[in-house]
């Protein structure tokens, strides 16, 4: 009995000895994928023949919103162009208005369609593009002049 605890107990120290330390930062260096390791969804997946896949817009993994406040799963995700155009301060543009009011008579407008053209317009925030060979998607972020938000409740 003695002697079958001596080898187990020189077995299992060997065992220890044995393990080297991990260094974790060089795991996950050299497979990024790993789901241990900080942004593994990000990470460049390698096809069976070694090679990294072709790029083909947005990764399906990557963050739906950006700094500007943009949700893009509304985009295509092959798009050829992205674009945010800020419009916080277009109502006040004496430009603008110029224009709105030039395109609007070219159309056959009265002045009071004009207006009511202008006044949803200066609620207008930002307008973003998403632009794929002949198809062109907008998304309109902002409150019109004339709604109403709830009242809070009790405690906010």
């Amino acid at each position: 009995m003695k002697l079958r605890l001596l080898a187990f107990g020189l077995a299992w120290t060997l065992c220890l000895c044995a393990q080297r330390r991990v260094n974790w930062q060089n795991v996950c260096f050299n497979n990024p994928g790993a789901p241990f390791c900080s942004g593994h969804d990000f990470a460049v997946k390698r096809t069976k023949d070694g090679k990294p896949p072709a790029y083909s817009g947005l990764p399906s993994s990557s963050p739906a919103t950006d700094a500007a406040g943009i949700d893009w799963r509304f985009a295509d995700p092959a798009a050829d162009a992205l674009a945010v155009l800020s419009c916080s301060k277009l109502s006040a543009s004496p430009i603008a208005r110029n224009l709105i009011d030039q395109l609007g008579t070219d159309q056959g407008f009265s002045q009071a369609d004009l207006q009511k053209i202008f006044r949803a317009l200066s609620g207008l925030e930002q307008v973003a593009l998403s632009i794929r060979e002949d198809r062109i998607v907008f998304l309109l972020t902002g409150r019109p002049a004339d709604a109403v938000l709830p009242a809070l409740s009790a405690g906010w």
